[in-house]
């Protein structure tokens, strides 16, 4: 009996990679085998995925997964694998999971299913705890997931997980707020609501846009919204609109996309035709089309178009600008381009400018606009850090 009991002892310790008191990970066994003794024990699935290259990897393993109060809590809850993503099965695992970054750690129930999941080095203490989250169905990422598309979770309640989805797992959010405001049952004119409706929906519905111009004195009441950010928002919403029924596979309809902005807000109608045809053009290759709707749109006379968006379309597209034989033109032009007197974030204009001639090791303009940039009391302080050292760029 001694024997027996003494051999299966080693059979297990066999199997297992062992932390002197951490996580106990199983080895050599393929996916479909975990996911069988998932299902046999009743058991999740704990998934690290890690690259052999990765730092914040290499991290965890040292410092976190040794720690005895990890291996308490792991060992005892779930079913531990760790998997070099890059090797073996990792390749098809990693397309599956649609893994981005490392470390990421997936929590898998029984039917295979992912519940939850976190990306990047954590300390011990807040492993343990991403571990109690991933065993509660109230505060499983992917759980909730699907009680918001199907009008389950209250607004306050999904918008506190978008707060977190775009640090877990962004390739859901469009679908999810989709859905979410779809099915949803709860009035708009909630704060909770607001915010998931302007800050998280790509393509709003036509009610829902008429909703928010209707009530755009509510919306800055409830979001604190100024003149200028009431109305950037709302633009926002109006493009996304619009866009969803100008837009083919492969082309736009500029004149029809002009007409549904110019029913909400004329006076920006051109601005916003101008700016997208622009961004369509460089996106499609057509530099010199490109360079000229641009420069159409920088010197128009009092446009209304936010330092933001000019910044959106300088930086997204600055690896074309910067070469082109007119770049120096498109320069001189933003630089004379006047702020609406409202702006209310005109340094990205200069920090757009910056980047410019960066791309185009201009030494005097970098010094120029780092020093606007750095010398601006409006400029978060974490960007005023980053271009400090270029007000001396040689």
């Amino acid at each position: 009996m001694n024997k027996k009991f003494f051999a299966l002892c080693l059979l297990v310790l066999a199997s297992l990679s062992v932390f002197a008191n951490g996580i106990r990970f199983v080895e050599n066994k393929k996916w479909k085998d975990i996911l069988a003794l998932a299902k046999a024990q009743h058991k999740p699935i704990f998934l690290d995925a890690y690259a052999s290259w990765c730092g914040p990897c290499k991290y965890m393993r040292e410092n976190v997964f040794n720690q005895a109060m990890v291996g308490q809590l792991y060992n005892d809850k779930f079913i531990n694998v760790k998997m070099d993503m890059e090797e073996g099965e990792g390749p098809d695992l990693a397309r599956e999971l649609n893994i981005e970054a490392y470390p990421s750690f997936f929590f898998i129930n029984e039917k295979g299913e992912v519940v939850h999941k976190s990306v990047g080095a954590l300390s011990a203490v807040a492993f343990v705890e991403l571990a109690r989250t991933a065993l509660d169905p109230a505060r499983q990422f992917y759980t909730l997931q699907k009680k918001a598309e199907r009008g389950q979770l209250t607004p306050a309640a999904f918008h506190q997980w978008l707060a977190q989805a775009e640090r877990v797992d962004g390739s859901v959010v469009d679908s999810t707020v989709a859905r979410y405001l779809r099915q949803a049952k709860y009035p708009l004119l909630d704060s909770d609501m607001l915010h998931i409706l302007v800050d998280y929906a790509k393509t709003p519905s036509r009610a829902q846009v008429d909703f928010l111009f209707a009530h755009r004195d509510d919306v800055a009441r409830l979001l604190h919204l100024n003149g200028a950010e009431l109305e950037r928002s709302l633009l926002r919403k109006l493009r996304g609109y619009a866009l969803s029924l100008s837009a083919a596979a492969d082309s736009l309809n500029f004149p029809a996309f002009e007409g549904i902005v110019q029913q909400y807000a004329p006076v920006s109608a051109w601005v916003e035709t101008q700016r997208l045809r622009t961004a369509w053009q460089f996106g499609d290759g057509q530099d010199d089309r490109g360079m000229g709707s641009l420069l159409d749109l920088l010197k128009r006379p009092n446009s209304g178009l936010f330092a933001e968006d000019l910044a959106d379309l300088l930086l997204e597209h600055v690896d074309r600008i910067a070469p082109h034989p007119r770049a120096a033109e498109v320069a001189s032009a933003a630089k004379a381009f006047v702020l609406r007197p409202d702006e209310p974030k005109g340094y990205y204009r200069d920090v757009s400018l910056l980047v410019l001639a960066l791309k185009q090791k201009d030494a005097p303009a970098i010094r120029t606009y780092a020093r606007a940039v750095y010398d601006n009391s409006t400029v978060p302080d974490d960007l005023r850090e980053r271009v400090k050292d270029l007000r001396d760029y040689e």
